[in-house]
């Protein structure tokens, strides 16, 4: 796997670059709460808007929080990926140095958490309540870019000590299907925001009507629009979901799948109008679970691409299928962040099942690479 060489992490500048990553992030939902808070609620404390953001930033790492209608753990995936992003960038940016990366890495790491635990206390003064863990929660993003950077390093020749003993007794076929499934779960990250999109235009007057119900001017709409985005994504990995066959639910009782709808009573939010509304679906609609068939045999063919022609058969299917199991195993993970609790009783979990969704997705990604595994057999035997 080739990937961008990037620059070694200097001892000197890891830690404040650390903190920084972790500050830009929290500076950027800090700016859109205090727009969002100034627009939605007059005369607002500068602490609450603190801790609104410090409330947003820990959800967007993948902690839940406290509320006054019960634990909220839906993370704002659009937000997640902003702090995957800044974490990343600041791996990047740091000077080289003649510090091995495994001490520079602790300090990044240190620097990240420092700021996280003050981003914890001043939300704590300001109101909000994350889990007592979310400091540590929070280097899920820098501990993923650093071990991205270190890969990348390690294939561009650099001795990285024990990471690189670990990345040497990875077999190739496992290397080799990295960068198709990461490809894979974002066609198929697409294929739902597409769904969606297509959904709202489709009931346009719902979410028109819902907008109305909101109020609150043009501002206002603005700012629920902004919020709104940062969720987009969710919506995504729920019709991706749906798409798959297991399908998503919003709400205790409630299930939207190929077979029909039945979401119940919804939170009025104009977005989720995008979900349809009760009723069964036609039995040609089962065709979509075709889609990620097709991916997994797209993905197998990015796999076969990226090994040497004569690469044995048997080479090229553990690679198909470790491509497709590291895709439902992305987008597993990216719906057990994206979905959650909303509030106690019927909001107690919204979204789709990670365990579900892994379990299907693998399959049908699974059936595609095996159908171009086959083709390719076929087409060297000729």
């Amino acid at each position: 796997m080739q990937l961008r060489r990037s620059l070694p992490i200097s001892g000197s500048r890891a830690l404040p670059l650390g903190a920084a990553a972790a500050g830009t992030s929290f500076g950027v939902i800090l700016v859109a709460s205090l727009l969002g808070w100034g627009i939605a609620t007059a005369g607002a404390s500068a602490a609450g808007v603190v801790g609104v953001a410090s409330g947003f930033w820990f959800l967007a790492s993948g902690a839940h929080l406290a509320t006054d209608v019960g634990p909220v753990g839906i993370a704002p995936l659009l937000l997640t990926a902003l702090l995957y992003v800044t974490s990343a960038y600041a791996v990047r940016r740091t000077a080289r140095s003649g510090e091995p990366w495994g001490p520079a890495a602790v300090r990044f790491l240190a620097g990240y958490f420092t700021a996280a635990l003050v981003i914890y206390l001043v939300g704590l003064a300001g109101g909000s309540r994350p889990w007592f863990v979310a400091p540590l929660w929070a280097l899920g993003p820098p501990l993923v870019a650093l071990v991205v950077d270190g890969w990348g390093r390690v294939h561009a020749g650099e001795d990285l000590g024990r990471l690189g003993g670990i990345a040497e007794r990875v077999p190739i076929w496992v290397d080799r299907a990295l960068r198709p499934a990461r490809d894979g779960a974002l066609v198929l990250l697409a294929v739902g925001g597409v769904l969606v999109v297509g959904s709202l235009v489709a009931r346009f007057g719902t979410f028109t009507a819902l907008y109305a119900a909101v109020g609150g001017g043009g501002l206002a709409v603005v700012a629920l629009s902004l919020a709104q985005l940062c969720v987009l994504p969710n919506l995504a990995i729920w019709a991706v979901a749906w798409i798959a066959g297991p399908g998503f639910m919003v709400g205790e009782g409630s299930s939207v799948s190929l077979g029909g709808s039945q979401p119940g009573l919804m939170p009025a939010i104009p977005v989720l109008a995008a979900i349809p509304p009760e009723g069964s679906y036609p039995g040609w609609l089962v065709a979509v679970l075709f889609i990620p068939v097709a991916v997994g045999f797209w993905t197998g063919a990015r796999c076969s691409r990226s090994l040497a022609r004569l690469t044995h058969w048997t080479t090229k299917l553990a690679c198909a299928l470790a491509a497709a199991v590291l895709t439902a195993a992305l987008l597993a993970l990216a719906a057990w962040l994206g979905s959650g609790p909303l509030g106690s009783s019927r909001l107690s979990y919204a979204g789709p099942s990670a365990v579900g969704l892994f379990v299907a997705l693998a399959v049908e990604l699974m059936l595609g690479a095996l159908g171009h595994v086959a083709v390719d057999l076929v087409r060297r035997r000729r």
